[in-house]
């Protein structure tokens, strides 16, 4: 199974995307592909603009390589209990481009965040979105107090959070 992850954040210190090192570094056994979003340049959704210039290649690049995946991965940061404007304006042009562009692939949703709750606020507003963009949501957690559950200077979590997110890992392949 080859599994496809990301980031929804184009902070260059995002700690979700440390996250899904992490994740990438202690399940060595799968095939986890991280693809830095963070650089990604698109311009704000604007029917104006899609009618005039159509959609921008970078994210029609992105709808193909979702494509070849088997699974995804996505750790997606809370901004005031909502997705970042960032990864909103993906969705928004990747599902003009495909309405179904994360192609029934089995999907994972990750949020971390320093406060008490992970960014979980989030993730459950977005779970019940992801239908409609072809996902098949097969689990979601969230890392709070992220200072805390992760030593930045060694790349680790607590054993934990560690075990629980192995646990949605594994429940992931045996849908496989």
């Amino acid at each position: 199974m080859k599994i496809l992850a990301f980031a929804g954040s184009n902070s260059t210190t995002s700690i979700n995307h440390t996250l899904l090192e992490i994740v990438k570094a202690d399940n060595p056994d799968l095939d986890i592909d991280i693809l830095d979003i963070r650089n990604l340049q698109a311009p704000i959704y604007s029917i104006d603009i899609e009618q005039t210039n159509g959609a921008p290649e970078v994210l029609k690049d992105l709808v193909s390589k979702i494509s070849e995946y088997d699974a995804l991965i996505l750790a997606l940061p809370e901004h005031n209990g909502l997705p970042s404007a960032f990864f909103k304006n993906i969705i928004d042009w990747c599902s003009r481009i495909n309405n179904k562009f994360l192609g029934e692939k089995q999907t994972l949703l990750l949020s971390t965040s320093p406060g008490s709750k992970g960014g979980a606020n989030n993730l459950e507003k977005l779970e019940p979105l992801f239908k409609y963009w072809g996902a098949e949501i097969v689990g979601k957690y969230s890392v709070p107090f992220f200072n805390d559950a992760v030593n930045t200077e060694t790349s680790t979590i607590s054993e934990e959070h560690k075990l629980a997110l192995r646990e949605l890992l594994s429940d992931l392949k045996v849908l496989n």
